[in-house]
Order: structure tokens, then sequence, then C-alpha cells
């Protein structure tokens, strides 16, 4: 690993460009900015991931590299949340768009994932290093815009013995709390942060922030299905692959923008429908 001597960024947004190739050109329009170049030789080179990493993809022989370098980025729970990915192509505007769907193939989190050019790199950060800075500043207005739809509406919901499976996610006002998903579904508030586009602090100050609300909708749902298990057989359940969903495992698509259709599945597991 290398650091570049470079000015101070205009925004305070830790830039690092990953490269699997030796002796990489940095982009020109990254020159005046602080960026920290990285060279990727395998899984222990990143422990933590920046606001936001551009990774060179120039090269398509380096495929493998880079697919080994996503899935790392993909479980890696960043320093600063949220975490963004710029994946660079250079000047070729002319990209093989099954070279693309390779690029994607390894990552979950598609709603963090940018794709730039040379003339383009720019003005990608800036926007990325401004979205960074409102959520790190935890402003609930400009952060409740950026996040998704509630889940559909169910059959389940009116039914009492499904609500009261859940209850204890909800707070004495009534609201899901991040803090108690969290600990059901056994991971850190650093990921589930992570997961709902937010940042660990402002988790932290409000987890029952009605902003949250509509993301939190969907572990709720998925939680009713300790109505037919227990505890730790739903944490068992959300970990291994599940052949409704491909071989994928409900907690990876949890961590994505699929929690919907793990929401579905568990509601025709509750009721019987075919799956």
């Amino acid at each position: 690993m290398t650091t570049l001597e470079k000015p101070v960024s205009r925004l305070a947004c830790d830039i690092v460009f990953l490269t699997m190739a030796p002796n990489a050109k940095m982009p020109a329009a990254l020159a005046n900015r602080d960026v920290r170049t990285v060279r990727f030789t395998g899984t222990k080179q990143l422990r933590e991931i920046a606001p936001i990493t551009v990774v060179d993809a120039r090269d398509s022989r380096r495929l493998s590299e880079w697919t080994d370098a996503a899935k790392v980025f993909a479980r890696k729970s960043p320093s600063h949340e949220p975490g963004y990915l710029v994946v660079h192509l250079g000047g070729n505007h002319d990209v093989d768009s099954q070279y693309v769907r390779s690029l994607l193939l390894p990552f979950p989190h598609l709603d963090c994932v940018e794709f730039s050019f040379d003339d383009t790199i720019g003005a990608i950060i800036d926007s990325l290093s401004f979205k960074w800075r409102i959520l790190m500043d935890g402003d609930t207005n400009l952060t409740a815009s950026l996040q998704g739809t509630p889940p559909r509406s169910s059959p389940l919901d009116g039914v009492k013995a499904v609500i009261a499976a859940t209850q204890d996610l909800r707070t004495a006002g009534g609201n899901l709390a991040a803090d108690r998903i969290a600990k059901l579904y056994d991971i850190s508030s650093s990921k589930l942060a992570q997961w709902l586009g937010r940042t660990r602090q402002a988790l932290a100050k409000t987890p029952d922030a009605d902003s949250l609300q509509d993301e939190l909708g969907y572990f709720e749902r998925v939680a009713r299905l300790r109505t037919v298990t227990s505890e730790s057989g739903f944490r068992k359940w959300l970990r291994m692959p599940n052949e409704q969903l491909d071989g994928a495992r409900p907690l990876d698509l949890m961590a994505g923008a699929q929690r919907q259709v793990v929401a579905d599945l568990v509601d025709d597991m509750l009721t019987g429908s075919p799956v």
C-alpha cells in the first residue's frame, strides 16, 4: 500500500483508488484530491473500506482479480458508513455489456455502486462526497429522501399472533428500533447502518427514528417467521442457502435491495401458499 502526498480534498471524505495493476496511473480527475492508492493483492489488503473506493476496472484481463476484490468489498464493514464503490472504466464509453455485468455480479449492494469514465469521474466523486457528508451529519430530513419504499401490505398484517411475534422489536412508543433488530438478526449496529444507508452514529443516536420505519418494516416482516420457530432457528434460517431464493441466503438478500423477496417468502411460508 502506498500513500500519495496530495492537498486536502475540498470535502473531508477519504477516497481510495484500488487497482490490481502494478504502477497503474491514477485518473487525472483524482490528481488534485486527497486519494490513497491501494494495490489489491489479496483479501488481507482490504481490512477497512473507505467512504469512497474507486476501483480501476480499465483492464478487462484482470476480471478475476476484480471479482475477488468485489467479494471482499461486499462483506467488509466500512470504517465510515456508508461506503460507495465507483467502478472506473477509463476513456472508452463503448464497453461490452457482458463485461459490465461480470463486474457487478459479486456485489450485492448495487444502490451504492456507480460507473465512471475519464470525463465523468470528477462529477461522480463530488456527488458521492456531498451525499456521504449529508449522511455523516445525520440530517434526518435529507437522509429520509434517500431511503426506499415500505414493504407491500401483507395478508398477515392484521393477525394478532403474528403481530405479537415481533412486538419486542418496537419501543414503548410503537416504533421499530434498529438496535433491537440488529440484536435479533445477530448483526452489528454498524452493519445494519450500512445496509440502511445511515451512519453508525446516527443509528445509535435515534434507533427508532420515524425516517427509519419504512426500511425497518422489511426486517419486521421477515422476523414474523418466529411465529413458527425459535429465535435460534430463525437466525439459522437467515444464514442457510434457500432453494426458494435460488440458493441465496436470506440474510444476504436483506443486506441489499431484495428485502421484499424475502418478506414475500416468509408470508408464503406462514400462510401455506405455494412457493
